[in-house]
Parts: structure tokens; C-alpha cells; sequence
């Protein structure tokens, strides 16, 4: 049978309490190991040490030995049940994610030096780390945070800038190849609710949003983004803390102007397309009476990957200014347009976008068009023909 836990407020009740269980229990046919049984403010439960005013991690040492898949499956799968006790941030846990990019259990595994090196430190977070026990007089507050490989929460008490951790909040790995940073706040914000409810029985007093001031009205997409996860919420939303526990977190700046809009304005305009077939990515833009084209050929690169080089393309023609970049690829519209503010990006298309578009000085307008619909405002009559500028001119 697994072991059994009792708290309560007082000694008495718990005396009642362990008394109740042990009739139950040898009413039922069971056998109690009464030395086994640990009283008192200190003990330890599955290896986690409770005091009467701090709880520790288990002390356990990590395997390094990693010969499979399944030994890397196995490893990551334990850590995972630390980090609401341990923190860890999101870019310490990505080179492990990284290993786990298989599908053969079987399959030859061995650890990589950043690996090697995350494993090291959270060793070092285990030896060092403590959550504070829950005073259920103070009230209980919810911090949120975003890092670039994924956002960190806690459930804490004490005043900002000397904060006490009593629970962490943590999310899984991201599967869509971009998530926007601002989605990942919000499924913080009702994971960490529901813990508080889960385990605490109360509802946060005050959630801190890690903006640099109170949202104002020009703020709409972040608004409809937090709506749902705050709805409901009767307490206070407070902005820009900094409890102790930030130092061990690179924080992106999340409420940033958008870098990638929707709509044209005045600068170059850069058409760009690419082709399956000559494994070709292309970008085409008027100067003067002229037309220019760019292209690069990479017969290892898909069909979206190289649309997206396309798009790298055009961003290393203008880097100093506003660019309005005309694609016929709706999914790398999509991605981009999805990609306005920071965010977890996960696929190789995502990170060459990323890298590319948050490198331009400038805001860049991505619009989609269909290839064989005329291109009005953009081109003469005579170029609008089925094939969009960048295949006429470039030869894709």
C-alpha cells in the first residue's frame, strides 16, 4: 500500500485522524508498521522533507548513463514531477526536450554536452532548493512570467520584492510550431488558479502580469487573449514585479509595439515565392523601371521551408526599413502574422521567420494573395498574369 500523509491544523486532530485510519485499516485486513509511523513538525513523505516552515526536494541523484530513447524518456519523465517543487526554467529543460525527438524506444541515445550541462544545474537547483509552507493566514498571490522557450508561474506569499515561493506553476512542451508569448501567460494564469483551488482551496488575491504598466485600450489583443483566463477572477491585477526568484530567469519583454502587421504602408514592397520543383526560393521587387530579383536554390529544404527562406530573402534586402513582403503561401502568412509579438517557437520554419523578421529595424506587413488573382496596387496591368512576380522574373 502506498504511504499515507495526515495534516491537520492541530496535534489533536491529527492524533483522531491517524486513529480513525489505522481502525479502518486493520478493520479491512491490513497490518500497520507502527515504527514506521513519523510524527511531528518534520518528516518525510516520498522523499520530500516537511518542516514546520520550509519543504525540500528529494534528494536524488540523476542517471547519466543514457544508452536509449527509452532511458531518455524515462529520465525526462522524472524530472517532470520536480518542477512544481523545483524550479526549472523552460530553456534548461529544452536540450533534454530536444533528445526526446524520436520513435523507436529501442533507438541508440546519448546525452549532448548542453544536456549534460542541464542536468548539472538542476542537480545544483535540487541541493538548494526550498518552497515556503502555506500560511493560511497570508493571502496567496499568482506570478506569471515568459522566457523565449516558455513561461514560468508561481503561487507565493510575502510582499513582492521578498516573495516566497509554495508551489510552482509549469506548463508542457509547446507542439504547434509558434505559440504567441501572450497564450502561454494565460494558460499560466488557469493552471495557476486551478492549483490554488486544487490544493489551497482559495482563489489567488492578486495576479502580477509582467507588463511594464496597466493595459491600455490600445491593448486589444493582449486583452481578448487574457479575457478567458482571468474570467471570473474577483481579486486585484497588479504589473511589473520582480520577486527574488526572477534573477534565475531570462524574462522577455512581452508588451513590445507589434512587429509584424497586417496591413501595407508606405516602403518597398518585396512579392516572394518559391518552387518544389528547382528547389528554388525567390524574392522580386521594382527599383525605379526595373525589376530585381533574388533567388537561392536548396534541394534539401520543403516546400515551406522554402517559402519561408523567401521571406529571409526579402528581409535581408531592406533591413534598415519598413517592408511590405507579398507571399502566395498562406501557411507562412499565417506564421508570421501569428508571430507579431515574442513567443515559443518550436519548428525549423518558425525559427528561420523568427530570426529574419526580429531583425528588421522596421514593422513588416506580411500579406497573402492568391497567385493567380490579379495583384491590383501592386503591379501594372501588363505583369498580372498566373504567374506571380518572382516566378516570371526569376525563373523559379
Amino acid at each position: 500500500m502506498d504511504d499515507i500523509l495526515i495534516a491537520a491544523p492541530t496535534v489533536s486532530q491529527v492524533d483522531q485522524a491517524v486513529s480513525t485510519i489505522s481502525e479502518t485499516l486493520k478493520t479491512n485486513g491490513f497490518e500497520i508498521a507502527r515504527a514506521k509511523i513519523k510524527k511531528g513538525p518534520c518528516v518525510t513523505f516520498v522523499g520530500v522533507g516537511i518542516s514546520s516552515s520550509y519543504i525540500t526536494p528529494p534528494q536524488i541523484k540523476i542517471r547519466l548513463d543514457i544508452k536509449t530513447f527509452h532511458d531518455m524518456q524515462q529520465l525526462v519523465g522524472s524530472l517532470q514531477w520536480l518542477r512544481n517543487i523545483v524550479l526549472i526554467p523552460p530553456e534548461v529543460m529544452d536540450p533534454l526536450n530536444d533528445l526526446l525527438k524520436w520513435k523507436n524506444s529501442w533507438e541508440q541515445k546519448t546525452l549532448t554536452p548542453e544536456a549534460t550541462s542541464s542536468l548539472d544545474f538542476i542537480e545544483q537547483q535540487i541541493s538548494v532548493s526550498t518552497l515556503t509552507r502555506w500560511d493560511t493566514d497570508a493571502s496567496i498571490d499568482l506570478y506569471v512570467h515568459f522566457m523565449k522557450k516558455g513561461g514560468v508561474g508561481a503561487l507565493a506569499q510575502g510582499p513582492p520584492d521578498k516573495a516566497q515561493p509554495i508551489l510552482w506553476v509549469v506548463l508542457g512542451k509547446p507542439s504547434r510550431a509558434f505559440s504567441p508569448g501572450i497564450e502561454c501567460l494565460g494558460n499560466l494564469i488557469m493552471k495557476g488558479r486551478k492549483l490554488a483551488l486544487e490544493h489551497l482551496g482559495a482563489e489567488p488575491t492578486k495576479i502580477y502580469l509582467p507588463f511594464r504598466k496597466q493595459l491600455s485600450a490600445q491593448s486589444t489583443t493582449i486583452s481578448e487573449q487574457l479575457a478567458i483566463p482571468l474570467d471570473g477572477f474577483g481579486g486585484q491585477i497588479r504589473y511589473a514585479a520582480k520577486p527574488p526568484w526572477t534573477q534565475l530567469l531570462a524574462i522577455v519583454d512581452i508588451d513590445l509595439p507589434p512587429k509584424i502587421v497586417d496591413r501595407p504602408q508606405p516602403g518597398p514592397t518585396i512579392f516572394t515565392d518559391a518552387s518544389s520543383l528547382t528547389s528554388t526560393a525567390a524574392a522580386a521587387w521594382q527599383s525605379g523601371e526595373q525589376r530585381q530579383c533574388i533567388k537561392t536554390t536548396d534541394p534539401t529544404l520543403s516546400v515551406q521551408q522554402l517559402e519561408a527562406a523567401a521571406i529571409v530573402l526579402a528581409c535581408r534586402l531592406f533591413p534598415e526599413e519598413h517592408l511590405n513582403i507579398v507571399t502566395d503561401s498562406i501557411f507562412v502568412a499565417k506564421l508570421c502574422l501569428a508571430m507579431s509579438g515574442p513567443g515559443m517557437v518550436v519548428s525549423t520554419v518558425a525559427m528561420m521567420l523568427e530570426e529574419a523578421l526580429f531583425s528588421q529595424k522596421g514593422t513588416i506587413p506580411v500579406i497573402h494573395i492568391n497567385s493567380h488573382n490579379p495583384v491590383f496596387n501592386f503591379l501594372p496591368k501588363s505583369a498580372m498574369t498566373k504567374q506571380t512576380p518572382p516566378q516570371r522574373d526569376c525563373g523559379c
